[in-house]
């Protein structure tokens, strides 16, 4: 029996379903909001979201009954309802940084326009639903750089058409952005009694109204209607031309010019030659090169420290797992967003291995270590006294105290050797406390995050060591996870 909430002023019906997994990974377990109670499989709940996982993940045959209560908002109290503020719902009203402006221009107008909440929400459905196309085959992705083409891409060139998933994103930022607490709560259109399939699954937003509670909308246009262009309704505003400026003054002329010498109009002062001035340039040139380097070297080494030794426990178990998932970034294999952490875990290891395969066909030299012993490209070395790896024991186990590893900035932590099986091992250890992060808020200790930082570092330097020597030398000083925000 789950714990059970406060319900709102609209009618409730109970839902009672009987559920066999067939083909469905990982750990969510599917389920009609809101449940109450779970039989035949062992679970655990947030209330806050309302989700339910199962730690033993999903397996075929599965079969379990739940029991949920399912809330119908009374929809004559929406148009003057208000929404909640405060702490209690920031973690729902938080926009990341980076908002690009077109978002924020778009936010400005439909909060302009519409003063009430609900108001706000139905014109940012009407808009989407009016004006974009939803498509099967649309990329995945719902960070700011897929929601800004979706939202304003050319029309002839793939934007302004996504999946539900880009619908319900884009709904959501600019919902925030105008002060609406917001969710996207991802599950399947079940048919009733039948098969629900990966076809199924679809993206949908809800937002947060004050003695209502959770709202659904509907931002999918209708199959029979027509996208009108986004520039008939938002317009961006028009650039001011700057000031002209106020022509100085004229001053006659008292007397009549100097004299122009012989020497002057042989060009006797003519400055540096020409190969000279071209040194100097090339000159001046390596040096701002060398300054740009060296400043992304500094940021990149502080990001990481700040990822790694600043926050609370689950803040610095999420900037390890940050940490890996650019190094996949930075190595030319990322993950996609719609992975789970266990699924990255395991994606993690395999490119690992693919990685070492690759490097020991085009240099066997290099797969046997600096211990000059040849190692197997696809796991850890058969030969003894290589060193001992960090534990891979049960979750908290803290390491020795050793050196500072390479890319931490001085952070004292020992990591596995580069050829220790521990070292992917322990990026499936690291999403198994990212989890805990999300489903058990609260419970994390010093000690984890210290050991998700060692997992996450011996991880990379695994990953980077493996890598082409170009891949090598461009890590260190590669803008982009200065600004990947996922």
């Amino acid at each position: 029996v789950l714990p059970a909430a406060e319900p709102g002023p609209g009618a409730v019906d109970t839902v009672r379903q009987e559920i066999t997994v067939s083909g469905l990974t990982g750990r969510l377990l599917p389920a009609v909001a809101t449940p109450r109670e779970v039989t035949g499989a062992r679970v655990a709940y947030d209330p806050a979201t309302g989700t339910l996982i199962r730690p033993e993940g999903l397996t075929p045959g599965l079969r379990y009954t739940v029991t949920s209560v399912r809330e119908q908002p009374d929809v004559n109290l929406l148009a003057t309802a208000d929404v909640p503020a405060g702490d209690e719902v920031a973690r729902v009203l938080r926009v990341p940084d980076g908002t690009p402006e077109p978002l924020r221009r778009l936010a400005a107008q439909f909060a302009q326009e519409n003063a009430a909440p609900y108001a706000r929400a139905t014109a940012i459905e009407r808009f989407l639903a009016e004006h974009y196309r939803v498509v099967a085959d649309a990329p995945s992705g719902h960070a700011y750089p897929n929601v800004n083409f979706f939202l304003f891409g050319p029309r002839n060139g793939g934007g302004q058409r996504g999946t539900s998933e880009q619908f319900a994103a884009a709904f959501a930022v600019l919902g925030r952005l105008t002060g609406l607490p917001t969710r996207v709560v991802v599950g399947f259109a079940a048919p009733g009694a039948g098969p629900v399939r990966a076809a199924d699954a679809f993206a949908w937003p809800e937002v947060l109204f004050s003695g209502v509670g959770w709202v659904p909308f509907d931002p999918l246009p209708r199959p029979d209607v027509e996208p009108r262009p986004v520039e008939e309704d938002f317009r961006p505003p028009k650039e001011e031309p700057p000031p002209s400026e106020v022509p100085e003054p004229s001053v006659e002329p008292s007397a009549s010019p100097p004299a122009v010498t012989s020497a002057q109009a042989d060009g006797g002062d003519r400055g540096l030659s020409t190969p000279a001035l071209a040194a100097l340039l090339v000159g001046v040139l390596v040096l701002l090169v060398g300054a740009v380097l060296g400043i992304l070297a500094g940021m990149r080494r502080a990001q990481t420290r700040a990822r790694l030794g600043r926050g609370d426990p689950a803040d610095r178990i999420a900037g390890a797992w940050r940490h890996v998932t650019d190094a996949l970034r930075l190595a030319g294999r990322p993950v996609g967003e719609d992975l789970a952490a266990t699924e990255v875990a395991a994606r993690a290891r395999q490119v690992l291995v693919e990685v070492r395969a690759a490097a020991a066909r085009t240099s066997p030299r290099r797969s046997a270590g600096r211990t000059g012993r040849r190692t197997d490209s696809a796991g850890p070395s058969s030969a003894a006294g290589t060193g001992s790896p960090a534990p891979v024991g049960g979750v908290g186990a803290v390491p020795a105290a050793g050196g500072p590893v390479p890319g931490t900035g001085g952070l004292l932590l020992e990591a596995p050797p580069v050829g220790s099986a521990a070292t992917t091992a322990g990026v499936e250890e690291l999403a198994g406390l990212l989890n805990q992060a999300a489903f058990a808020p609260g419970t994390l200790t010093g000690a984890q995050a210290q050991r998700a930082a060692t997992e996450a570092t011996a991880y990379v330097a695994a990953l980077r060591a493996a890598l082409p020597w170009w891949r090598r030398l461009l890590w260190a000083v590669h803008p982009a996870p200065l600004r990947w925000r996922s």
